[in-house]
């Protein structure tokens, strides 16, 4: 089907190319604050685990070895972005558990700034 179905593979790729822009340990980053351990010790393995799947499933369909070897410059493009992109990152967590503890208007729009950043970074819409 992949072969055959040009909108089947054109979502694969999308898939494939979002895939790449994760990293597990800045998601962990994120999970982290949540104060309840059970809870996002327990929602956070649910989504490693399902990225571990998607993962797998897209490299069985696309045939491939490794997540974007399809896609060469896309993943020189985001190489040179992700030591930026992993800091934006962390600074959101840290704007994000201020916020929480009662944060301004002057993080609430740092906040969002970085939302913009992370968007434009990424190549998505803020």
């Amino acid at each position: 089907m992949f072969e055959e179905c040009r909108p089947f593979r054109t979502v694969i790729d999308e898939v494939e190319k979002t895939l790449l822009t994760v990293d597990m340990n800045i998601a962990a980053e994120y999970a982290r604050p949540v104060p309840d351990a059970a809870a996002r010790d327990a929602v956070f393995r649910m989504i490693e685990a399902e990225y571990e799947r998607t993962c797998a499933r897209v490299l069985e369909v696309t045939d491939a070895g490794e997540l974007a070897e399809r896609f060469p410059q896309h993943r020189r493009r985001f190489g040179r972005r992700l030591q930026t992109m992993n800091q934006v990152s962390r600074e959101q967590v840290q704007l994000l558990q201020r916020l929480r503890a009662g944060g301004d208007d002057e993080v609430r729009t740092a906040l969002l700034m970085s939302i913009r950043c992370a968007a434009a970074g990424f190549g998505a819409t803020g």
